[in-house]
């Protein structure tokens, strides 16, 4: 079995205003910047095979971590939320109900010229399967793990991950921290653990 940790880039400004960023090539806030220099990688994660996200906040969590050999992964991109970016969710109800949209839910939400968490979890599965069977760590968006998560439990994205029926998912996850997963020939990925202590995330100013 190889492993696969997820870490997720840490907060930009978008983050801290709760406006859904998707594609938009924000950049990580300062607060951010000085919690990443705080934090000192366990030796061995030094060894692992490392990935990013081509959008510029993963790019600088791995170089903030003192990842300096990392390779740039598309299939890692944070959801399209097309003409939703920029927008908070309560402004996403409100253009929802204004426009008359009436999106599916779930795996099939799509907002408008966006894609899918159910194509994001396609992209993902097909770069699994090309992936090499050693530890990998891979810098990206909460989109993407979300779309890890779907297809190690089944979770439909309809109800709330944490209402999933799995023995990993007995505590709130915190998105700062390190997921694990494991995979075998067939690259079917299954959830080791959340919230890994591998180290302290500084709190925030």
């Amino acid at each position: 079995m190889a492993e696969l940790i997820l870490l997720r880039h840490f907060p930009t400004d978008w983050n801290t205003a709760r406006r859904i960023q998707g594609k938009t090539d924000t950049t990580l806030s300062a607060s951010s910047l000085s919690r990443l220099q705080q934090i000192t990688l366990p030796p061995q994660w030094q060894t692992y095979q490392w990935f990013s996200s081509p959008l510029l906040r993963c790019r600088q969590t791995a170089n903030a971590l003192g990842i300096d050999d990392c390779k740039i992964a598309d299939a890692l991109a944070e959801m399209n939320w097309g003409e939703f970016e920029g927008l908070t969710l309560p402004e996403i109800e409100y253009q929802i109900a204004h426009r008359q949209l009436n999106p599916s839910t779930g795996l099939d939400f799509r907002p408008p010229r966006g894609e899918t968490p159910a194509e994001v979890r396609i992209r993902l599965q097909t770069w699994l399967e090309a992936l090499n069977a050693t530890t990998s760590v891979a810098v990206t968006h909460k989109g993407v793990i979300r779309a890890a998560l779907s297809l190690a439990t089944g979770w439909d994205m309809e109800a709330p991950i944490h209402r999933i029926n799995h023995p990993q998912l007995v505590q709130k996850i915190d998105w700062l921290r390190p997921l694990k997963f494991s995979y075998g020939h067939d690259r079917k990925l299954e959830l080791v653990g959340i919230n890994l202590n591998e180290w302290c995330v500084p709190d925030a100013e």
